[in-house]
């Protein structure tokens, strides 16, 4: 998305992709996302 184009994000606002590369971590993660219906927020 272009900035100014749609509201969803708010400033300093990201989004990360990351591909599942085996890591326990990410499996972790993915676990917590099904869990909670998505998202997961970070600080």
């Amino acid at each position: 998305m272009k900035q100014g184009v749609d509201e969803s994000f708010a400033r300093g606002v990201r989004l990360d992709e990351w591909e599942d590369d085996g890591s326990d971590e990410f499996d972790g993660t993915w676990k917590k996302l099904q869990d909670n219906d998505w998202p997961v927020w970070q600080t």
